[in-house]
């Protein structure tokens, strides 16, 4: 019963309220030239044509004049408010009349301070009283850069506060609708981190902000002293929302980037966001118009593309895209269409792109749903494949590391035979050699002549600087490799002894250098060489400080040098040439391992033998 009561009371009393107060006459004025005053206007009002309640004039730098009269048919004094629908005109100057006199006149308009209006409310209304019978005439001056909608009406104090509410509702359910989907998205967004959730957030919510700017809300509540902000805002969000609108639609059509649809469509966000420059410095009329092509050809591209992509592919995305921008663009064309001067004006309109983001918000919720259900249903199948996968491998890993370990198991065995294979190789050749120069040691003693025996004693040394290498192999635990300090140590101690002299000073520098057999056999019957040509041929009896230097280094020129020199005497150059220890050292350095020989004498013999680095370990 409260309902009906209620419905009753709205729908058939505030009628009556509405008819207390009659609209005598409407008459309006388009002033080109900007040349008319209110008095001229309200002198020259005679001679014009009465008005409908609706004009759109579209964008316009003229001044628009409108004329109300009314008069309370009423028995009892009523007051009432003329309510403008559209409430984004800039400037709406009111003088009021009474008797042909000027009682009133105020500023007001979305381009002046909230506080301006009679009413607090977002709603353009202006309040007005009237005694039984009495008439009032109202001369509005209206100036605006953007689309001009004139839609008036008379309210009654119920009948406001009805709209208002309904207003309020309609804006509530708008907005609260808006924001929850934003915040949903946004969550989607945060758990799988698909950008085309993070581009259709933005999207909306640039729209969201220009809806806000565009009810008058944010300039009631964010800036109500700057209205300015407002009017700047309403110029910067259609190119931001274009931008986003398109990168959404390129990921949530899925267009692989390197087709020719997707290099082109990707170039227009960034054309569009250039726009923006634009600005600071051309009026909101000159930047609608601009807006204007992209604002139509923008989201018809887009839903040609996803026409074109549900023919050849039939993707479900498609299908969402094309129904949902369908609702969106058309009611986005309704509402340009109604801010032209065009016949189809009228408060639906006005209102179409607002009822269009709505369906489409709901259709693309809906599409989104399917899109995450869809990739959660794909994740769960992968995650299925690779714990199958996993198992999978996870046994092949098992048989082959158990294949790896009895094949190390097998290798390992194989090498410990071939160490000690070798480690008892090195240890024969070592007693061999031994034994040869035993041998050639008691040959020796049996020798008379002094140069035979010498002849002797050297091919002696050389053998034992060849066992003495394989001994170090055998004692080592590396097989293959000879440290040249420790042998060339142990090879001048050896040296020393043989030759009986403790007092011949050694100075070895080699680095810890490292060189395998093959290497090392030849650079120490080199070295042996030339310390047994230095002990026998480079000093004086009478000497007493004798220095052999033996040094090991690698030169600036990546080269590997091997220098042997004392402080003697110095020798015949040629005559060191015609020797067989010299033909021996060419053989082994030049000849075997790619060596060169530089000698000479500077307070001494010096030799320099030059190797390639690659030769070392």
């Amino acid at each position: 019963m409260v309902f009906k009561a209620w419905f009753f009371t709205l729908f058939f009393i505030f009628p009556i309220f509405a008819q207390e107060i009659q609209v005598i006459d409407m008459k309006y004025l388009v002033d080109m030239n900007n040349s008319y005053t209110p008095e001229t206007f309200y002198t020259h009002k005679e001679k014009l044509e009465s008005s409908k309640p609706i004009k759109s004039f579209g964008y316009t730098d003229a001044t628009i004049w409108i004329y109300y009269k009314v008069k309370n048919t009423h028995k009892e004094n009523a007051d009432n408010l003329l309510h403008f629908s559209y409430h984004l005109i800039d400037y709406i100057e009111v003088f009021e009349y009474q008797n042909g006199m000027l009682v009133d006149n105020y500023l007001t308009g979305a381009l002046t301070p909230y506080n301006t209006r009679k009413i607090d409310s977002v709603l353009v209304v202006f309040p007005f009283s009237l005694k039984n019978n009495e008439v009032k005439e109202f001369v509005f001056k209206i100036n605006s850069e953007g689309p001009l909608l004139v839609s008036t009406n008379l309210l009654t104090h119920q009948e406001f506060d009805h709209l208002s509410h309904k207003k309020e509702f309609s804006n509530g359910a708008y907005f609260g609708a808006v924001f929850i989907i934003i915040i949903y998205n946004l969550i989607l967004f945060l758990i799988i981190k698909d950008r085309a959730y993070l581009y259709y957030v933005f999207f909306h919510f640039s729209y969201f902000f220009l809806q806000l700017s565009g009810q008058g809300l944010a300039n009631k509540y964010f800036w109500p002293m700057t209205p300015e902000i407002n009017h700047f805002t309403i110029a910067l969000m259609p190119p931001i929302i274009l931008f986003f609108l398109t990168k959404f639609a390129l990921l949530f059509l899925e267009i692989p980037k390197t087709s020719k649809i997707y290099k082109r469509l990707h170039v227009m966000p960034y054309t569009i966001i250039l726009t923006l420059f634009l600005i600071p410095f051309l009026p909101l009329s000159i930047m609608n118009k601009i807006y204007l092509p992209f604002i139509i050809l923008v989201p018809l591209s887009l839903l040609l593309t996803a026409i074109y992509i549900f023919f050849t592919q039939r993707t479900l995305s498609s299908k969402f895209y094309i129904i949902s921008q369908s609702v969106l663009i058309g009611g986005s064309i309704l509402t340009i269409f109604n801010s032209i001067n065009t016949s189809m004006a009228n408060e639906l309109f006005m209102h179409a792109s607002q009822l269009g983001t709505v369906a489409e918000m709901l259709i693309l919720s809906l599409a989104l749903a399917n899109r995450y259900t869809t990739m959660y249903q794909k994740v769960v199948s992968a995650e299925s494949d690779l714990r199958d996968l996993n198992r999978n491998l996870e046994q092949k890993v098992k048989e082959r590391t158990q294949d790896l370990a009895e094949s190390n198991q097998k290798l390992f065995t194989e090498n410990g035979n071939k160490s000690v294979l070798l480690r008892e190789l090195y240890h024969r050749v070592k007693n061999n050699l031994q034994i040869i120069s035993s041998l050639l040691s008691l040959q020796a003693k049996d020798i008379k002549d002094k140069e035979a025996k010498s002849i002797f004693d050297e091919n002696n040394q050389r053998i034992k600087a060849m066992a003495m290498i394989h001994e170090k192999l055998f004692l080592s635990n590396d097989l293959e490799a000879v440290n040249m300090q420790n042998y060339i140590s142990d090879l001048v101690n050896d040296l020393q002894q043989s030759f009986h002299m403790q007092t011949l000073n050694f100075n070895i520098s080699c680095e810890s250098f490292v060189l395998d057999l093959g290497k090392a056999a030849p650079i120490g019957l080199i070295i042996n060489e030339l310390i047994t040509n230095a002990i026998k041929y480079a000093f004086e009896p009478s000497q007493e400080k004798k220095i052999i230097t033996i040094e090991m280094k690698v030169r600036e020129d990546n080269l590997f040098a091997l220098e042997v020199s004392d402080n003697g005497k110095g020798v015949d150059l040629e005559k060191v040439k015609r020797g067989f220890g010299f033909k021996l050292i060419e053989s082994l350095a030049v000849y075997q391992l790619d060596g060169k020989i530089n000698y000479h004498n500077d307070h001494g013999l010096h030799h320099t033998i030059l190797f390639s680095r690659e030769m070392l370990l």
